[in-house]
């Protein structure tokens, strides 16, 4: 019974012992500032700090209750452990202490970043790395962006400006740590520079090709958004052309408008049949501007006289008859053709083409327009078309006829006879034309080499009677046609 005793005693002892050794702490913050001086503190009964360490800090002065103990700045977050030995009345022992140190902001790599003069809308700015979770970043530029997002992200470092003008500039971004004052606050540049070229200016569909002397025009390039500082305009050569009652003949001394167009008159009223070029650029308040864009005018003083027209049979004598018919040239004029008294076409082109039907007579002439006004009516020209039998024997078929919707065309192979034997191929399809009962072109398509069968859509073609015309890259082939509903 003795014996049970003393074990007893003996393990309580034990057990007391290792309790006292266990109740031994250090106190003190366990996050902390790189390069700051902190004090930690040991407690215990009937104990002392008998030695202290932390691998990697700097132990300053220290003693039995308290070690000083300064951390390392880092650039990122870094953990340390506080050890100390001790002595008590019931025995040695060791304590422990976990420490984190905040790390500090390594200065981001500052960047160029280059916009084109033209881009316009939202432009992303970010750090190349995430801050540390008690970082924050705070933005601003000087080249009047707004915000348009953000900022966002693990402490701010992301943002969106809106790029609504052409100014250069430098955006900022400044970060600091919320943990601790002692370290410095990072300023990261991002330098904005706008790169040309922008796009040249294009001119209005309005602006005119030539002028009359007795008559100013307006002559403008469509606007850019966002504005320019400046629309920059000069002519070469000089004593041709005025731009808003004033000579500019040199780039080094240019008109400078705020507006995209200038009135433009002639030098003089004598001058008849020469031309000039404008050129015309925009600058930005940045430096930005645009390539120089430029427009050919042509100064008359006179209506044109009445033109010549001649006419050349461009097709077979037979069905289809098509002509073409050539006007005198005349420089920076449009043509008015007119068939049967009726106009047909406006354009630059001192050329027209018309098809003839078969035994159907038309008669062709044409008048002239420039700045100062129209030609009187050119001779006039009547052309008849030739015939065929529409029901001969044909190498291509038409399907289905009357047609809705759309239209197949096939070429027939040819069939051997009695004393021949059939040829090596049918005949392509190079071009299909739908002719309308005046000789109109209502449709007309081209095929590639090796086209035998073709589809045309008849998608918005009336109701009616119509010639189908077939070319086989060397003759025309017409077939009659009906459309329906």
């Amino acid at each position: 019974m003795k014996t049970i005793v003393r074990y007893s005693f003996l393990f309580l002892f034990a057990t007391l012992f290792q309790s006292s050794l266990r109740a031994q702490s250090i106190s003190g913050p366990t996050t902390v500032c790189g390069g700051v001086k902190y004090r930690y503190t040991f407690s215990g009964t009937n104990c002392s700090a008998s030695k202290w360490e932390v691998i990697g800090a700097t132990l300053g002065t220290w003693g039995g209750t308290f070690a000083d103990i300064t951390f390392p700045k880092a650039t990122t977050e870094r953990s340390f452990k506080i050890f100390a030995n001790y002595t008590c009345n019931t025995g040695l022992g060791e304590t422990t202490l976990d420490v984190v140190v905040i790390g500090q902001h390594d200065p981001i790599n500052r960047g160029v970043v280059d916009i084109p003069c033209n881009f316009q809308g939202v432009r992303t700015f970010q750090l190349p790395q995430v801050p540390q979770s008690d970082q924050n970043v705070t933005w601003s530029n000087d080249a009047g962006w707004p915000v348009a997002g953000g900022p966002r992200g693990t402490g701010g470092y992301i943002i969106d400006y809106n790029i609504n003008n052409a100014n250069a500039g430098t955006v900022t971004a400044l970060t600091y740590n919320n943990g601790c004052a002692n370290y410095p606050q990072n300023t990261d540049r991002f330098a904005v520079s706008r790169s040309n070229p922008l796009t040249a200016l294009t001119f209005t569909a309005e602006s005119p090709a030539s002028l009359c002397t007795t008559t100013p025009v307006t002559v403008a390039v469509n606007p850019l958004s966002p504005a320019p500082v400046a629309y920059q305009w000069y002519t070469v050569p000089a004593n041709v052309l005025k731009l808003n009652s004033g000579s500019y003949s040199s780039a080094s001394a240019p008109l400078s408008t705020t507006t995209p167009s200038v009135t433009v008159s002639a030098f003089s009223s004598t001058l008849n049949g020469v031309s000039a070029t404008l050129y015309v650029s925009a600058t930005y308040a940045s430096g930005c501007s645009t390539p120089v864009a430029t427009r050919a005018l042509n100064v008359v003083n006179a209506a044109p006289a009445a033109p010549t027209v001649t006419s050349t049979l461009v097709s077979g004598p037979d069905e289809p008859t098509e002509y073409q018919f050539t006007a005198t040239a005349v420089s920076n004029a449009t043509y008015n053709w007119y068939v049967a008294g009726t106009l047909r076409e406006t354009s630059t082109s001192n050329t027209f083409r018309w098809y003839f039907p078969c035994r159907t007579s038309a008669t062709v002439y044409c008048t002239v327009t420039n700045q100062c006004g129209t030609s009187t009516q050119s001779n006039s020209v009547t052309r008849t078309g030739g015939c065929r039998d529409r029901e001969a024997a044909s190498n291509f078929m038409i399907s289905p006829n009357p047609a809705t919707g759309a239209l197949s065309i096939s070429a027939v192979q040819p069939k051997a006879t009695k004393t021949a034997k059939p040829e090596a191929s049918a005949e392509e399809i190079r071009e299909v034309r739908i002719i309308g009962q005046t000789g109109n072109i209502i449709k007309a398509e081209r095929f590639g080499v090796g086209t035998y069968k073709a589809t045309l859509d008849l998608t918005g073609i009336l109701p009616g009677s119509y010639i189908v015309h077939i070319f086989n890259g060397k003759q025309w082939t017409a077939k009659q046609v009906v459309v329906v509903q």
